[in-house]
């Protein structure tokens, strides 16, 4: 992986061994719709229609089963790059991502990845420069819709 991140869809068929092919990497799924019973940390989730999940490398993500319909959006970052970008969020909330890796997502993280996935898709062929730039800005701003979700637990 050359970029800082990559955005995407998917049904995440496959997704272990693509996963791995990209570590070390962080990264933040958003359930579109379906559901699908992953692991984490060795432990069983279910992620559903707008909840979403924040994957560090070291919590072994598997998926165990998928619905038909199941469909997301990510956004896979390279861990120096997630490091350096996510560095100003507070440590009680990384640690609360670790409790709780998936939590309801909201309208605001639904704009979240929409305004990701335009930069990505408008600035990077750009200026990769300028691309990184506008991510590193944007990535923390996931931090407060996530807080809120998970002060809601």
């Amino acid at each position: 992986m050359e970029e800082s991140f990559i955005t995407g869809t998917s049904d995440m068929s496959g997704f272990t061994e693509w996963w791995e092919s990209h570590l070390p990497s962080s990264i933040i799924i958003y359930c579109l719709k379906g559901k699908a019973q992953m692991l984490l940390q060795f432990r069983k989730y279910t992620i559903t229609e707008g909840q979403i999940a924040i994957i560090s490398p070291d919590m072994f993500p598997a998926f165990v089963s998928r619905s038909e319909d199941f469909n997301v959006t990510f956004c896979l970052m390279k861990r120096d790059f997630a490091e350096e970008t996510l560095y100003g969020i507070s440590k009680t909330l990384y640690d609360n991502i670790y409790s709780s890796p998936i939590v309801n997502g909201g309208e605001n993280v639904s704009i979240w990845f929409d305004t990701l996935k335009y930069i990505s898709d408008n600035y990077l062929p750009v200026s990769p420069q300028y691309n990184r730039k506008c991510s590193e800005e944007h990535l923390p701003r996931l931090s407060e819709p996530v807080a809120t979700a998970i002060r809601k637990c």
